[in-house]
Protein backbone atom coordinates (compact mmCIF):
# COMPACT_ATOMS: atom_id res chain seq x y z
CA UNK A 1 0.00 0.00 0.00
CA UNK A 2 2.59 2.36 0.90
CA UNK A 3 4.63 1.48 -2.23
CA UNK A 4 1.51 2.40 -4.53
CA UNK A 5 0.89 5.57 -2.58
CA UNK A 6 4.77 6.36 -3.43
CA UNK A 7 4.34 5.68 -6.90
CA UNK A 8 1.27 7.44 -7.49
CA UNK A 9 3.17 10.90 -5.45
CA UNK A 10 6.53 10.07 -7.47
CA UNK A 11 4.32 10.33 -10.90
CA UNK A 12 2.32 13.44 -9.79
CA UNK A 13 5.51 14.98 -9.17
CA UNK A 14 7.24 14.37 -11.91
CA UNK A 15 4.35 16.02 -13.65
CA UNK A 16 4.32 19.20 -11.62
CA UNK A 17 8.61 19.37 -12.32
CA UNK A 18 8.09 19.36 -16.16
CA UNK A 19 5.10 22.41 -15.66
CA UNK A 20 7.79 23.94 -13.29
CA UNK A 21 10.64 23.41 -15.30
CA UNK A 22 9.08 25.13 -18.51
CA UNK A 23 7.66 28.01 -16.44
CA UNK A 24 11.18 28.57 -15.01
CA UNK A 25 12.11 28.86 -18.43
CA UNK A 26 9.49 31.21 -19.04
CA UNK A 27 10.45 33.29 -16.66
CA UNK A 28 14.25 32.97 -17.74
CA UNK A 29 13.54 34.30 -20.69
CA UNK A 30 11.21 36.97 -19.78
CA UNK A 31 13.89 38.37 -17.33
CA UNK A 32 16.35 38.78 -20.12
CA UNK A 33 14.34 40.35 -22.21
CA UNK A 34 13.36 42.58 -19.54
CA UNK A 35 17.13 43.75 -18.41
CA UNK A 36 17.96 43.53 -22.39
CA UNK A 37 14.82 46.35 -22.69
CA UNK A 38 16.01 47.88 -19.47
CA UNK A 39 19.41 48.53 -21.38
CA UNK A 40 17.61 49.80 -24.01
CA UNK A 41 15.35 52.40 -22.29
CA UNK A 42 18.66 53.84 -20.24
CA UNK A 43 20.46 54.07 -24.20
CA UNK A 44 17.73 55.56 -25.45
CA UNK A 45 17.35 57.83 -22.24
CA UNK A 46 21.05 59.11 -22.68
CA UNK A 47 20.55 60.39 -26.24
CA UNK A 48 17.08 61.80 -26.22
CA UNK A 49 16.36 65.26 -24.80
CA UNK A 50 14.74 65.05 -21.32
CA UNK A 51 11.20 64.84 -21.21
CA UNK A 52 8.93 66.88 -18.13
CA UNK A 53 8.76 64.74 -15.53
CA UNK A 54 4.78 63.19 -15.49
CA UNK A 55 5.34 59.89 -13.59
CA UNK A 56 8.19 58.66 -11.15
CA UNK A 57 8.62 55.09 -13.52
CA UNK A 58 8.61 52.02 -12.11
CA UNK A 59 12.24 49.89 -12.42
CA UNK A 60 13.46 46.52 -10.89
CA UNK A 61 14.43 47.71 -7.82
CA UNK A 62 10.83 49.39 -6.60
CA UNK A 63 9.41 45.33 -7.60
CA UNK A 64 6.90 44.87 -4.85
CA UNK A 65 7.32 41.18 -3.12
CA UNK A 66 6.00 38.24 -5.06
CA UNK A 67 7.13 39.54 -8.04
CA UNK A 68 9.51 36.95 -9.12
CA UNK A 69 11.81 39.32 -11.45
CA UNK A 70 12.88 41.33 -8.31
CA UNK A 71 16.49 41.07 -7.21
CA UNK A 72 15.67 40.43 -3.14
CA UNK A 73 13.46 37.49 -4.54
CA UNK A 74 15.80 35.80 -6.58
CA UNK A 75 18.52 36.40 -4.44
CA UNK A 76 16.39 34.91 -1.12
CA UNK A 77 16.03 31.52 -3.65
CA UNK A 78 19.33 31.38 -4.73
CA UNK A 79 20.78 31.51 -1.13
CA UNK A 80 17.56 28.88 -0.16
CA UNK A 81 18.88 26.35 -3.19
CA UNK A 82 22.00 25.94 -1.37
CA UNK A 83 19.37 24.22 1.87
CA UNK A 84 17.33 22.22 -0.70
CA UNK A 85 19.75 20.45 -2.42
CA UNK A 86 21.50 19.25 0.63
CA UNK A 87 17.52 18.09 1.27
CA UNK A 88 17.07 16.38 -1.69
CA UNK A 89 20.38 14.62 -1.56
CA UNK A 90 20.94 13.29 1.80
CA UNK A 91 20.05 9.89 2.15
CA UNK A 92 18.08 9.87 5.21
CA UNK A 93 15.51 12.39 3.05
CA UNK A 94 15.21 10.25 -0.07
CA UNK A 95 11.97 9.15 0.41
CA UNK A 96 10.37 12.42 1.03
CA UNK A 97 7.24 12.38 -0.65
CA UNK A 98 6.71 15.83 -1.19
CA UNK A 99 9.14 18.39 -1.32
CA UNK A 100 8.09 21.98 -2.55
CA UNK A 101 9.51 25.51 -2.14
CA UNK A 102 7.82 28.97 -3.12
CA UNK A 103 10.55 31.48 -1.62
CA UNK A 104 9.78 31.36 2.00
CA UNK A 105 6.70 29.06 1.97
CA UNK A 106 8.17 25.11 1.89
CA UNK A 107 6.33 22.01 2.45
CA UNK A 108 7.82 18.91 3.87
CA UNK A 109 5.73 15.06 3.50
CA UNK A 110 6.94 11.93 3.97
CA UNK A 111 8.09 9.61 6.36
CA UNK A 112 8.38 11.13 10.14
CA UNK A 113 12.18 10.08 10.20
CA UNK A 114 12.48 11.89 7.05
CA UNK A 115 10.79 15.05 7.55
CA UNK A 116 12.26 15.10 10.87
CA UNK A 117 15.93 14.73 9.13
CA UNK A 118 14.81 17.30 6.46
CA UNK A 119 13.85 19.72 9.60
CA UNK A 120 16.93 19.64 11.31
CA UNK A 121 19.44 20.21 8.39
CA UNK A 122 16.85 23.90 8.05
CA UNK A 123 17.99 24.55 11.28
CA UNK A 124 21.27 23.72 11.09
CA UNK A 125 22.21 24.93 7.99
CA UNK A 126 20.07 28.07 7.71
CA UNK A 127 21.24 30.16 10.43
CA UNK A 128 25.08 30.68 9.03
CA UNK A 129 23.12 31.47 5.57
CA UNK A 130 20.46 33.75 7.20
CA UNK A 131 17.72 31.58 6.85
CA UNK A 132 15.82 31.06 10.56
CA UNK A 133 12.90 28.70 10.73
CA UNK A 134 10.18 30.03 12.30
CA UNK A 135 8.35 27.35 13.93
CA UNK A 136 5.43 29.88 15.91
CA UNK A 137 4.60 31.67 12.92
CA UNK A 138 4.43 28.81 10.98
CA UNK A 139 1.46 26.90 13.12
CA UNK A 140 1.06 28.70 16.82
CA UNK A 141 0.28 31.77 15.64
CA UNK A 142 -2.57 31.09 13.15
CA UNK A 143 -3.72 28.71 15.34
CA UNK A 144 -4.44 30.71 18.23
CA UNK A 145 -5.61 33.63 15.87
CA UNK A 146 -8.44 30.53 14.26
CA UNK A 147 -9.24 30.21 18.00
CA UNK A 148 -9.49 33.86 18.68
CA UNK A 149 -12.54 33.75 15.97
CA UNK A 150 -14.79 31.35 17.86
CA UNK A 151 -13.13 34.12 21.16
CA UNK A 152 -14.70 37.08 20.02
CA UNK A 153 -18.51 35.05 19.29
CA UNK A 154 -18.53 33.77 22.18
CA UNK A 155 -18.40 37.70 23.52
CA UNK A 156 -21.87 38.25 21.64
CA UNK A 157 -23.03 35.17 23.12
CA UNK A 158 -22.12 36.44 26.55
CA UNK A 159 -24.20 40.00 26.13
CA UNK A 160 -27.69 37.47 25.90
CA UNK A 161 -27.19 34.82 27.97
CA UNK A 162 -23.80 33.95 30.04
CA UNK A 163 -24.79 30.64 30.90
CA UNK A 164 -24.64 29.75 27.54
CA UNK A 165 -21.29 31.04 26.55
CA UNK A 166 -19.46 30.07 29.94
CA UNK A 167 -20.99 26.91 29.12
CA UNK A 168 -19.20 26.99 25.33
CA UNK A 169 -16.33 28.33 26.41
CA UNK A 170 -15.64 25.38 28.67
CA UNK A 171 -16.72 22.42 26.35
CA UNK A 172 -15.77 24.04 22.78
CA UNK A 173 -13.72 27.18 23.07
CA UNK A 174 -11.32 26.89 25.74
CA UNK A 175 -8.51 24.14 26.60
CA UNK A 176 -10.02 22.14 24.50
CA UNK A 177 -9.27 24.03 21.21
CA UNK A 178 -5.45 23.72 21.05
CA UNK A 179 -4.43 20.83 23.62
CA UNK A 180 -3.54 19.24 19.84
CA UNK A 181 -0.58 21.62 19.93
CA UNK A 182 -0.06 21.45 23.30
CA UNK A 183 0.48 17.29 22.42
CA UNK A 184 2.32 17.61 19.12
CA UNK A 185 4.89 20.66 19.65
CA UNK A 186 7.44 21.08 22.31
CA UNK A 187 6.47 23.40 25.86
CA UNK A 188 9.69 24.93 24.91
CA UNK A 189 8.36 26.08 21.47
CA UNK A 190 4.98 26.60 22.22
CA UNK A 191 4.67 28.31 25.84
CA UNK A 192 4.93 31.72 25.12
CA UNK A 193 1.81 31.29 22.42
CA UNK A 194 -0.17 29.25 25.06
CA UNK A 195 0.31 31.81 27.59
CA UNK A 196 -1.52 34.39 24.95
CA UNK A 197 -4.22 31.95 24.76
CA UNK A 198 -5.09 31.68 28.38
CA UNK A 199 -5.04 35.16 28.71
CA UNK A 200 -7.96 35.43 25.90
CA UNK A 201 -9.77 33.24 27.40
CA UNK A 202 -9.79 34.81 30.91
CA UNK A 203 -10.35 38.34 29.13
CA UNK A 204 -13.23 36.01 27.21
CA UNK A 205 -14.43 34.93 30.65
CA UNK A 206 -14.69 38.76 31.84
CA UNK A 207 -16.67 39.81 28.81
CA UNK A 208 -18.83 36.90 28.81
CA UNK A 209 -20.00 37.50 32.42
CA UNK A 210 -19.22 40.62 33.76
CA UNK A 211 -16.99 38.64 36.57
CA UNK A 212 -13.31 40.37 37.29
CA UNK A 213 -11.86 37.79 38.84
CA UNK A 214 -8.90 38.09 41.54
CA UNK A 215 -5.79 36.04 40.94
CA UNK A 216 -6.81 32.80 43.57
CA UNK A 217 -10.55 32.94 42.19
CA UNK A 218 -8.94 32.70 38.63
CA UNK A 219 -6.85 29.49 39.55
CA UNK A 220 -9.95 28.29 41.12
CA UNK A 221 -11.54 28.86 37.34
CA UNK A 222 -8.90 26.57 36.00
CA UNK A 223 -9.76 23.73 38.76
CA UNK A 224 -11.98 21.04 36.88
CA UNK A 225 -15.35 20.81 38.27
CA UNK A 226 -14.57 18.00 40.32
CA UNK A 227 -12.53 20.42 42.55
CA UNK A 228 -14.61 23.06 42.42
CA UNK A 229 -13.55 24.99 39.62
CA UNK A 230 -15.75 26.06 36.74
CA UNK A 231 -13.07 23.94 33.69
CA UNK A 232 -11.37 26.73 32.25
CA UNK A 233 -7.78 24.43 31.66
CA UNK A 234 -4.78 26.71 31.88
CA UNK A 235 -3.55 25.18 28.20
CA UNK A 236 0.29 26.56 29.22
CA UNK A 237 -0.19 25.25 32.58
CA UNK A 238 -0.99 21.42 31.06
CA UNK A 239 1.10 21.40 27.86
CA UNK A 240 4.07 19.38 29.66
CA UNK A 241 1.62 17.33 30.75
CA UNK A 242 0.51 16.61 27.09
CA UNK A 243 3.51 16.28 25.50
CA UNK A 244 5.20 13.98 27.74
CA UNK A 245 1.85 11.62 27.47
CA UNK A 246 1.71 12.24 23.47
CA UNK A 247 5.63 11.69 22.81
CA UNK A 248 5.60 8.42 24.73
CA UNK A 249 2.64 7.13 23.24
CA UNK A 250 4.17 7.71 19.56
CA UNK A 251 7.29 5.33 20.91
CA UNK A 252 9.44 8.53 19.97
CA UNK A 253 10.53 8.96 23.33
CA UNK A 254 13.65 8.06 24.88
CA UNK A 255 16.25 9.31 27.71
CA UNK A 256 18.31 11.17 25.60
CA UNK A 257 15.19 13.07 23.88
CA UNK A 258 15.74 16.94 24.53
CA UNK A 259 12.32 18.10 24.76
CA UNK A 260 11.01 15.07 26.58
CA UNK A 261 13.83 15.92 29.44
CA UNK A 262 12.64 19.45 29.37
CA UNK A 263 9.12 18.74 29.76
CA UNK A 264 9.94 16.69 32.85
CA UNK A 265 11.41 19.22 33.95
CA UNK A 266 9.37 21.63 33.62
CA UNK A 267 6.23 19.32 34.79
CA UNK A 268 8.09 18.31 38.34
CA UNK A 269 8.90 21.97 38.81
CA UNK A 270 5.06 22.48 38.83
CA UNK A 271 4.07 19.76 41.42
CA UNK A 272 5.42 18.84 45.14
CA UNK A 273 8.70 17.04 45.39
CA UNK A 274 6.42 13.62 45.66
CA UNK A 275 5.03 13.58 43.07
CA UNK A 276 7.76 14.16 40.35
CA UNK A 277 8.12 11.55 37.83
CA UNK A 278 11.14 9.99 36.42
CA UNK A 279 12.43 9.34 32.60
CA UNK A 280 12.43 5.94 33.73
CA UNK A 281 9.30 5.01 34.77
CA UNK A 282 7.81 7.75 32.31
CA UNK A 283 8.90 5.49 29.42
CA UNK A 284 8.24 2.55 31.09
CA UNK A 285 4.55 3.16 32.24
CA UNK A 286 3.37 5.37 29.40
CA UNK A 287 0.84 7.87 31.97
CA UNK A 288 -1.53 9.07 30.18
CA UNK A 289 -2.26 12.71 29.90
CA UNK A 290 -5.77 12.64 32.25
CA UNK A 291 -3.37 11.36 35.00
CA UNK A 292 -0.63 13.27 34.52
CA UNK A 293 -3.02 16.69 34.13
CA UNK A 294 -4.96 15.07 37.42
CA UNK A 295 -1.62 15.91 39.18
CA UNK A 296 -1.29 18.99 37.98
CA UNK A 297 -5.11 19.54 39.10
CA UNK A 298 -4.37 18.15 42.37
CA UNK A 299 -1.23 20.34 43.23
CA UNK A 300 -2.62 23.52 42.33
CA UNK A 301 -5.80 22.54 44.46
CA UNK A 302 -3.49 22.18 47.73
CA UNK A 303 -1.56 25.29 46.40
CA UNK A 304 -5.05 27.17 46.05
CA UNK A 305 -6.31 25.57 49.68
CA UNK A 306 -3.04 26.39 51.61
CA UNK A 307 -3.45 30.46 50.23
CA UNK A 308 -7.22 31.01 50.92
CA UNK A 309 -8.85 32.14 55.01
CA UNK A 310 -10.54 29.68 56.63
CA UNK A 311 -13.66 30.94 55.36
CA UNK A 312 -12.82 31.00 51.57
CA UNK A 313 -11.24 27.58 52.16
CA UNK A 314 -14.66 26.36 53.44
CA UNK A 315 -15.98 27.38 50.86
CA UNK A 316 -13.82 25.27 48.25
CA UNK A 317 -13.78 22.22 50.30
CA UNK A 318 -17.64 22.44 50.10
CA UNK A 319 -18.05 23.17 46.45
CA UNK A 320 -15.57 20.59 45.17
CA UNK A 321 -17.11 17.87 46.74
CA UNK A 322 -19.13 14.80 44.83
CA UNK A 323 -22.03 16.47 42.54
CA UNK A 324 -21.72 19.72 43.83
CA UNK A 325 -21.16 21.12 40.64
CA UNK A 326 -23.59 19.36 38.74
CA UNK A 327 -25.46 22.26 37.77
CA UNK A 328 -22.78 23.55 35.76
CA UNK A 329 -23.79 20.84 33.72
CA UNK A 330 -27.77 21.37 33.15
CA UNK A 331 -29.03 22.91 30.09
CA UNK A 332 -28.52 26.62 30.45
CA UNK A 333 -31.47 28.96 31.28
CA UNK A 334 -32.15 32.78 32.49
CA UNK A 335 -31.75 33.85 35.90
CA UNK A 336 -31.10 36.69 38.01
CA UNK A 337 -28.13 38.59 39.00
CA UNK A 338 -26.04 37.81 42.50
CA UNK A 339 -24.28 40.21 44.93
CA UNK A 340 -21.00 39.51 46.02
CA UNK A 341 -20.47 36.25 48.28
CA UNK A 342 -23.81 36.36 49.76
CA UNK A 343 -22.85 34.75 52.67
CA UNK A 344 -25.71 36.16 54.72
CA UNK A 345 -28.45 36.59 52.13
CA UNK A 346 -28.29 32.88 51.90
CA UNK A 347 -28.50 31.62 55.43
CA UNK A 348 -31.24 34.94 56.54
CA UNK A 349 -34.66 33.17 57.71
CA UNK A 350 -35.63 36.67 56.77
CA UNK A 351 -37.99 36.76 53.67
CA UNK A 352 -38.48 32.77 53.90
CA UNK A 353 -36.29 32.65 51.06
CA UNK A 354 -34.62 29.66 53.55
CA UNK A 355 -38.34 28.50 53.70
CA UNK A 356 -38.55 28.48 49.60
CA UNK A 357 -35.18 26.32 48.96
CA UNK A 358 -36.23 23.97 51.72
CA UNK A 359 -39.46 23.58 49.89
CA UNK A 360 -38.04 23.12 46.59
CA UNK A 361 -35.40 20.48 47.74
CA UNK A 362 -38.73 18.61 49.04
CA UNK A 363 -40.75 18.80 45.95
CA UNK A 364 -37.98 17.79 43.79
CA UNK A 365 -37.81 14.68 45.77
CA UNK A 366 -40.73 13.71 45.90
CA UNK A 367 -41.51 14.27 41.63
CA UNK A 368 -38.37 12.00 42.09
CA UNK A 369 -39.88 9.26 43.81
CA UNK A 370 -43.11 9.92 42.07
CA UNK A 371 -41.62 9.03 38.93
CA UNK A 372 -40.49 5.57 40.07
CA UNK A 373 -43.98 4.65 41.38
CA UNK A 374 -42.99 4.80 45.12
CA UNK A 375 -45.35 6.29 47.30
CA UNK A 376 -44.39 9.58 48.80
CA UNK A 377 -45.99 11.98 51.04
CA UNK A 378 -45.72 14.84 53.70
CA UNK A 379 -48.68 13.85 55.79
CA UNK A 380 -47.75 12.58 59.05
CA UNK A 381 -49.72 10.96 61.96
CA UNK A 382 -51.97 13.06 63.75
CA UNK A 383 -49.85 12.35 67.02
CA UNK A 384 -46.92 13.58 65.32
CA UNK A 385 -48.44 16.35 63.33
CA UNK A 386 -46.03 18.91 64.84
CA UNK A 387 -43.13 17.39 65.45
CA UNK A 388 -42.14 16.85 61.58
CA UNK A 389 -39.90 14.25 61.51
CA UNK A 390 -39.80 13.78 57.43
CA UNK A 391 -40.91 15.96 54.48
CA UNK A 392 -40.92 12.87 52.38
CA UNK A 393 -42.41 9.67 53.27
CA UNK A 394 -41.35 6.36 50.98
CA UNK A 395 -43.19 3.55 51.58
CA UNK A 396 -41.54 0.01 51.49
CA UNK A 397 -38.46 1.94 51.02
CA UNK A 398 -36.16 -1.24 52.75
CA UNK A 399 -37.17 -4.24 54.55
CA UNK A 400 -40.72 -3.26 54.24
CA UNK A 401 -40.20 0.19 56.19
CA UNK A 402 -41.46 3.08 55.15
CA UNK A 403 -38.16 5.75 54.58
CA UNK A 404 -38.72 9.14 56.62
CA UNK A 405 -36.54 11.75 54.66
CA UNK A 406 -35.77 14.90 56.17
CA UNK A 407 -34.35 17.41 53.68
CA UNK A 408 -31.91 19.74 55.74
CA UNK A 409 -29.57 22.63 53.59
CA UNK A 410 -26.77 23.64 56.03
CA UNK A 411 -23.69 25.92 55.84
CA UNK A 412 -20.28 25.41 56.15
CA UNK A 413 -19.92 29.15 56.84
CA UNK A 414 -21.67 29.24 59.86
CA UNK A 415 -18.80 30.27 62.79
CA UNK A 416 -19.56 26.74 65.42
CA UNK A 417 -18.01 24.72 62.69
CA UNK A 418 -16.04 26.66 60.27
CA UNK A 419 -12.81 25.71 61.02
CA UNK A 420 -13.47 21.61 61.30
CA UNK A 421 -14.96 22.76 57.33
CA UNK A 422 -11.96 24.02 56.70
CA UNK A 423 -10.20 21.04 57.14
CA UNK A 424 -12.62 18.46 56.35
CA UNK A 425 -14.87 18.34 52.71
CA UNK A 426 -18.39 17.28 54.09
CA UNK A 427 -17.44 17.87 58.05
CA UNK A 428 -21.00 20.13 58.35
CA UNK A 429 -23.19 17.83 56.26
CA UNK A 430 -21.97 14.88 58.40
CA UNK A 431 -22.58 16.63 61.98
CA UNK A 432 -26.11 17.28 60.83
CA UNK A 433 -26.52 14.31 59.51
CA UNK A 434 -25.88 13.33 63.35
CA UNK A 435 -28.06 16.15 64.77
CA UNK A 436 -31.23 14.92 62.54
CA UNK A 437 -30.53 11.44 63.89
CA UNK A 438 -30.26 12.44 67.44
CA UNK A 439 -33.63 14.65 66.65
CA UNK A 440 -35.66 12.15 65.27
CA UNK A 441 -34.52 8.53 65.70
CA UNK A 442 -37.31 7.92 68.96
CA UNK A 443 -40.34 9.37 67.11
CA UNK A 444 -39.26 7.36 64.02
CA UNK A 445 -38.72 4.08 65.88
CA UNK A 446 -42.31 4.85 67.54
CA UNK A 447 -43.89 4.52 63.97
CA UNK A 448 -41.81 2.09 62.49
CA UNK A 449 -39.73 4.58 59.97
CA UNK A 450 -36.47 4.64 59.06
CA UNK A 451 -34.89 8.01 59.71
CA UNK A 452 -33.15 9.30 56.70
CA UNK A 453 -31.54 12.57 56.33
CA UNK A 454 -31.16 14.42 53.13
CA UNK A 455 -28.24 16.90 54.16
CA UNK A 456 -26.90 19.26 51.69
CA UNK A 457 -24.35 22.12 52.07
CA UNK A 458 -24.79 25.51 50.99
CA UNK A 459 -22.02 24.86 47.72
CA UNK A 460 -24.23 21.48 46.66
CA UNK A 461 -22.22 18.62 48.86
CA UNK A 462 -24.50 16.48 49.70
CA UNK A 463 -24.10 14.46 52.83
CA UNK A 464 -23.19 10.45 52.87
CA UNK A 465 -26.71 8.89 53.62
CA UNK A 466 -27.93 10.93 50.87
CA UNK A 467 -25.75 10.12 47.98
CA UNK A 468 -26.66 6.52 49.31
CA UNK A 469 -30.34 6.76 49.40
CA UNK A 470 -30.26 9.20 45.62
CA UNK A 471 -28.05 5.80 44.60
CA UNK A 472 -30.93 3.39 45.57
CA UNK A 473 -33.37 5.33 44.13
CA UNK A 474 -31.59 6.15 40.78
CA UNK A 475 -31.33 1.98 40.65
CA UNK A 476 -35.23 1.78 41.01
CA UNK A 477 -35.62 4.46 38.51
CA UNK A 478 -33.27 2.97 35.83
CA UNK A 479 -35.27 -0.30 36.12
CA UNK A 480 -38.80 1.35 35.29
CA UNK A 481 -37.27 3.61 32.72
CA UNK A 482 -34.91 1.29 30.78
CA UNK A 483 -32.23 4.20 31.04
CA UNK A 484 -28.54 3.53 32.22
CA UNK A 485 -28.18 4.09 36.45
CA UNK A 486 -25.47 7.08 35.60
CA UNK A 487 -27.33 9.19 33.33
CA UNK A 488 -30.02 8.62 35.44
CA UNK A 489 -28.22 9.48 38.94
CA UNK A 490 -26.47 12.11 37.26
CA UNK A 491 -29.80 14.01 35.80
CA UNK A 492 -31.40 13.69 39.75
CA UNK A 493 -28.57 15.83 40.89
CA UNK A 494 -28.70 17.58 38.40
CA UNK A 495 -32.31 18.90 39.07
CA UNK A 496 -31.38 19.10 42.74
CA UNK A 497 -28.30 21.58 42.79
CA UNK A 498 -30.01 23.46 40.08
CA UNK A 499 -32.51 24.05 42.43
CA UNK A 500 -30.62 24.57 45.17
CA UNK A 501 -28.20 27.07 43.51
CA UNK A 502 -31.74 29.07 41.47
CA UNK A 503 -33.35 28.89 45.51
CA UNK A 504 -29.49 30.84 46.63
CA UNK A 505 -29.30 33.58 43.96
CA UNK A 506 -33.02 34.19 44.51
CA UNK A 507 -32.07 34.83 48.18
CA UNK A 508 -28.83 37.09 47.20
CA UNK A 509 -30.86 38.81 44.34
CA UNK A 510 -33.76 39.69 47.10
CA UNK A 511 -31.46 40.94 49.83
CA UNK A 512 -30.94 44.95 50.17
CA UNK A 513 -27.69 46.29 49.10
CA UNK A 514 -25.54 48.77 51.47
Amino acid sequence: MWHDVKSLVANEMAKVNEKMEGICQKLSTLEIKVQALEADKGTCTSEAPAEPAKRKRRTPLCLQQGDPLGPAPLLFSLVLNVVVKAIATHPECSDLLYHVWYLDDGVLAGPSSHVRKALSLLIELGPPLGLHVNIKKAVLDRKRSEAGVLLKRLDDVGQVDPQVALVLLRLCGGYCKLVHLACAVPPSFSQSVLQLFDQDVQKCFTSCTGVHSSIAAWKQAQLSLSRGGLGLRSLSHHAPAAFIASLCFSGLGSNSHVHLLQSLETFNSSVHQSDNIQIGSVLEKLPSQKTLSSILDDNLFRVLQGSLSIADRARLLSASSPHASSWLTVIPSEDKMLDPLGHHATTCKRGGDVVFRHNILAETCRRAHFSVQVEAGCNLTPDHSHSRPADVLISNWALGKTAACDISVTSPLNSNIMSEAGVTAGAVAQATELRKHEANNVKCSELGWLCIPLVVELYGAWGKEAMESFSSLASRLAITSSRPKSAVLSELYGRLNLNLVRANMRAKSRMPQN
